[in-house]
């Protein structure tokens, strides 16, 4: 009778772990780390090298690859339990040589959505590149590029996915899904900001509705016409006019998606942009002399910001 109890002690014990490690997968604090050195989960060509050099590096090594107009990307494949909106951050090694114009780019159920990293700085340490919706059981790849017109090597070390507990009750006594409404604003947010992302590189030129040539030359009123057209949504030329449209929103309520509009000069509305999230944008850049994303604080004159599509 003793010996019975004991096994059935351990049964219990057994499955009272794993429904801890199920909740804790399905849980508002779930977290994955994907190495490079992680079989079955990351993938690379033989262009890209294994290298122990550097500081911080995330379990021992990393691969490196010189910019290339053509070769594969390295993929790490997340694993996402439940539907819902996740971080992505993204590791490199501390290490001199390293590339400033390093493309990452995330799978999400409405393509793939890119963004702009600078493997110069913050080496060592997680980076966030931003919030994307994802779903359960598909594979989400992250993907690295060493496709770039940048200097230097592209490196690939680790990437980190981590749920966005955003919708926690404020009470503290569990979570609760947030409204259909809102779920289906972000739903649209993210692809619109994908369908920006499509024009990234594009040379700035300077014109109105004529000078406009998706993939050829656009200047910010090009781009956000040519964007949210695609969305039913037939926007004026010009950055003052532009912003009579949609619903206004605060600078604490920016979801990705949303049109931001700056005032330069202090007097006039004179750029627009759209939000990208974690406080960056996608614009054409007369600085930059081409389409981008940037950090909204490189632009003065934050002068509002309106929501076009639901």
């Amino acid at each position: 009778m003793r010996r019975v109890a004991v096994v059935c002690m351990a049964v219990l014990a057994a499955f009272v772990t794993f429904a801890a490690v199920r909740q804790d997968a399905s849980s508002e604090t779930y977290s994955q780390v994907v190495d490079n050195s992680d079989e079955g989960r990351f993938a690379a060509s033989k262009s890209w090298k294994v290298s122990d050099s550097g500081g911080g590096i995330n379990g021992g090594d990393y691969l490196f690859a010189r910019p290339a107009k053509k070769g594969a990307h390295a993929l790490f494949e997340v694993e996402i339990p439940t539907d819902g909106e996740y971080a992505v951050y993204v590791r490199w090694p501390k290490v001199r040589g390293l590339n400033d114009k390093v493309g990452v780019g995330v799978e999400t159920p409405y393509g793939t959505e890119w963004t702009e990293v600078n493997q110069r700085k913050d080496g060592g340490s997680w980076v966030r590149i931003g919030e994307f919706e994802m779903r359960r059981d598909e594979k989400f790849p992250v993907r690295i590029s060493h496709n770039t017109k940048g200097k230097g090597k592209v490196a690939a070390d680790a990437v980190k996915v981590e749920k966005i507990s955003s919708y926690e009750n404020p009470a503290g006594t569990g979570s609760f899904a947030p409204p259909e409404e809102t779920r289906k604003s972000a739903a649209a947010g993210s692809r619109v900001v994908a369908e920006a992302r499509k024009y990234m590189g594009t040379p700035y030129v300077l014109g109105g509705p004529e000078a406009c040539e998706p993939y050829e030359s656009m200047d910010c009123t090009c781009l956000t016409t040519t964007v949210f057209g695609e969305f039913g949504e037939r926007l004026p030329d010009g950055p003052a006019q532009q912003m009579s449209y949609g619903t206004p929103v605060s600078r604490e309520d920016l979801r990705p998606g949303d049109v931001i509009f700056h005032s330069e000069d202090g007097r006039t509305i004179t750029h627009v942009s759209i939000y990208s999230g974690n406080g960056r944008i996608v614009h054409a850049s007369s600085y930059f002399g081409e389409v981008v994303e940037s950090e909204i604080e490189y632009i003065r004159g934050y002068a509002g910001a309106r929501r076009l599509v639901r």
